[in-house]
């Protein structure tokens, strides 16, 4: 054995943490055994306020939370719209607002029962928690999947524009 070797094992054995069991203590101080009349009062009022039962405890009670609404929520603005069946089609000027993220383009189709986002000419996106912008030509996203592929596209990510700057920077 090597004495580098010996020495290293050596010292790791010596100065590894000693694990043991966890020592539990009294919450209350010890009686005092020059007690008052005071302090034995007290005492008493503070056993008679305790529960014997433990359903009578005071503890807060669970509420379950509302179910989310079914489908993806987006709030969408557009010089033309029209709704064909869960189809959604949006002409000049079109501003898509989903969660963190603003899309705007020319044309915008939207397929509410697959969550299917097609977009084309003048795509502009902006937001999210990487405060992301790019522009391109065209995307497909599906919102449900959180993925998206944009084409001829050109951005930046986590540079915010407002507020206060974030320190990564990325080029998309």
């Amino acid at each position: 054995m090597h004495p580098r070797t010996f020495v290293f094992i050596t010292l790791l054995v010596l100065c590894h943490l000693q694990v043991g069991a966890q020592v539990l203590t009294n919450a209350l101080p010890p009686d005092e055994a020059g007690g008052t009349a005071q302090n034995a009062a007290q005492t008493t009022v503070q056993e008679t306020s305790l529960p014997d039962d433990p359903g009578q405890e005071a503890l807060p009670l669970a509420q379950p939370e509302a179910v989310p609404p079914s489908g993806v929520p987006f709030r969408a603005e557009a010089g033309n719209q029209r709704w064909v069946g869960h189809v959604w089609t949006g002409t000049e000027g079109v501003v898509f607002y989903y969660r963190d993220y603003v899309l705007r383009a020319d044309k915008v189709t939207f397929n509410q029962a697959t969550s299917e986002l097609e977009a084309e000419g003048h795509l502009q996106m902006t937001g999210g928690p990487q405060d992301v912008f790019l522009t391109a030509t065209r995307g497909d996203m599906q919102l449900n999947m959180h993925t998206a592929r944009f084409y001829q596209v050109n951005g930046t990510q986590g540079i915010r524009t407002a507020g206060r700057t974030i320190q990564t920077i990325a080029a998309i």
